[in-house]
């Protein structure tokens, strides 16, 4: 019993990040969500039509750490007027997907995956209540791999890893006009980076001001 229980304090021992290592994803996520937090807060102080809008991402996978990313995305959305006639908009956003989990008899392994971006859009066509948009910015990607052994830790072929990108994004988007406050908003974009995707995103959005009629021409 001596000798097992020496065992298992060394493998303990030799791993003495383990249990650090399985906050980073969590701890990431809350630093992710300050972030999407700080990039919404500003509220309207003019009659321009300020919007929030929350939604669901699906991105094409990527590899990473032997896994692959998950889907869906939680994507949050801010749009601030850069113009009277409110067809130019800078549009940060922020996304947290859904974990990917690979699980085995010899190993489990996380994959997270938080996006940023900070974009300006441009509504190129307006026909009573549908809009058209491109948009276009920067993007940073940040993987988490969180990878725990099941045996033999000291034989792992893989361990735990964290890695950012940034680069950026081209896309275009229809917004529906569905009631004076409410938009329902359906956008594709790629994004350009060392974890290139394609990610589609539908969202409602909220105004700030009651529209009265369509769009403004």
């Amino acid at each position: 019993m001596k000798l097992i229980g020496g065992l298992i304090r060394t493998n303990r021992l030799r791993n003495p990040q383990r249990k650090e290592s399985v906050k980073k994803p969590a701890a990431a996520a809350y630093s992710w969500t300050i972030v999407g937090l700080l990039c919404i807060m500003p509220l309207p102080a003019d009659a321009q039509s300020h919007r929030l809008g929350a939604g669901l991402s699906f991105a094409s996978p990527v590899t990473y750490n032997t896994g692959e990313t998950g889907n869906p995305g939680f994507s949050f959305h801010y749009w601030m007027p850069l113009s009277r006639s409110e067809t130019f908009f800078l549009a940060p956003s922020f996304t947290v997907y859904n974990p990917y989990k690979l699980k085995t008899g010899y190993i489990t392994l996380y994959n997270y995956m938080f996006q940023a971006d900070l974009n300006l859009q441009y509504a190129f066509f307006q026909q009573g209540s549908i809009q058209l948009v491109a948009l276009g910015g920067g993007n940073l990607t940040q993987l988490i791999s969180d990878f725990t052994p099941v045996v033999n830790p000291d034989d792992a072929s893989i361990e735990d890893s964290r890695d950012n990108a940034i680069g950026g994004n081209l896309g275009a988007g229809l917004e529906l006009m569905m009631s004076p406050q409410w938009d329902l908003n359906i956008t594709g974009k790629y994004i350009l980076s060392a974890y290139s995707q394609f990610v589609i995103s539908v969202q409602a959005a909220y105004h700030f001001n009651k529209r009265y009629g369509a769009y403004r021409r």
